[in-house]
């Protein structure tokens, strides 16, 4: 099996080949949000850095968001197309599993920080027991809110990934000095198509879909408030 993900909710144009033994091919290009321009150029190469045709590919997997929005419905159209053109399923994948299972191995929890701008952060948290597990509803929540998440939902030692670091790490440092906490390698902190192949294969049910559409997932200030 032969499957073709596409993770586009960042300002990284991410594309990976694998197979059920993992990631074989992944390219990651950062020039902005040019992912029109980027997206097609760049599953032509990985598929031939693959030694693959197209009509190989037997799965489609695609990062729904959150993130971009622009980004999104443009890696989404992509993989419906893909899906449809082929006859092969896709699968969407949120942006903070994807996240998460880059230390999906960690023991303590897990917690995916995505930048959502305006001082807003899209985050959940995971604890991994035999396998990674989501402990918590996906959020959208004001940085101001963020220390009460924290502090009502774990009381164990944490690690923080994704690029809302960079944004908020100086924040984390003040608030949380009484938590055992570290952030992932800077290496780690970026949406990777890759990941979303690991995540599938550590989830082998995903593998039981038979759907060729996705649509992109966006979380709406409100659930977050409920």
């Amino acid at each position: 099996m032969y499957i073709l993900a596409i993770d586009t909710a960042s300002s990284i144009c991410s594309v990976a080949i694998g197979t059920e033994d993992g990631v074989t091919v992944e390219k990651n290009i950062d020039k902005g949000l040019t992912h029109s321009e980027l997206l097609i150029p760049i599953i032509d190469e990985v598929i031939s850095s693959s030694n693959i045709n197209k009509k190989d590919i037997n799965l489609i997997i695609v990062a729904k968001g959150p993130g971009s929005f622009t980004g999104l419905r443009i890696g989404v159209t992509v993989a419906n197309t893909f899906g449809e053109l082929l006859n092969v399923p896709v699968i969407g994948i949120t942006t903070l599993d994807g996240l998460a299972i880059e230390i999906g191995s960690y023991q303590g929890a897990i917690c995916p920080i995505i930048d959502a701008k305006g001082r807003k952060i899209y985050t959940a948290l995971y604890k991994n027991t035999n396998k990674l597990n989501r402990i918590s509803d996906y959020e959208l929540m004001d940085i101001d809110d963020f220390e009460i998440f924290i502090r009502n939902s774990m009381n164990e030692k944490i690690i923080f990934i994704g690029d809302g670091i960079t944004s908020y790490r100086e924040y984390i440092n003040e608030r949380f000095h009484d938590i055992e906490y570290e952030f992932a390698d800077n290496n780690n902190n970026f949406q990777k198509a890759g990941n979303l192949i690991k995540y599938v294969l550590e989830n082998k049910e995903l593998l039981e879909t038979k759907d060729i559409f996705v649509n992109p997932f966006y979380i709406k200030k409100s659930q977050a408030e409920k």
